[in-house]
């Protein structure tokens, strides 16, 4: 069973962004379905460094059109990326020391913040 489901109130109507969303969406959901089939840990950090490429590479995207429509709530929408990015980063380095463990709070932190940053922060940008 996902984590995510995907449905089309997600949709900010910016064709590029909504099939990154969908994809991160996937991409969770690949990470939790490796955890909860308790994967090994070289498939699990993969999949994690995967999910953070992307994230990474989507709010890139997302920033730039930020940029070209000169939105004004820009720096505070690249700090939240940021700070996902950092406690994502974090949460990899204490998985591969052993510091943590996988857990469902975990992966509710990942469902929960991407679908909480979509509807309260990317549907300011909604066409």
């Amino acid at each position: 069973m996902p984590l995510l489901d995907w449905n089309p109130d997600y949709c900010i109507g910016i064709h590029t962004v909504d099939k990154d969303h969908q994809y991160l969406f996937l991409l969770v959901n690949r990470f939790h379905d490796a955890y909860k089939a308790n994967h090994d840990k070289t498939q699990i950090l993969s999949l994690l460094r995967n999910l953070i490429l992307y994230a990474e590479t989507h709010f890139r995207h997302e920033e730039e059109y930020m940029d070209q429509i000169a939105y004004p709530e820009i720096e505070e929408h690249k700090q939240a990326h940021s700070q996902f990015i950092e406690q994502v980063f974090r949460l990899q380095d204490e998985y591969e020391s052993g510091v943590l463990r996988l857990s469902d709070d975990v992966m509710d932190f990942l469902g929960t913040w991407l679908m909480r940053h979509i509807i309260e922060m990317d549907h300011k940008l909604k066409n």
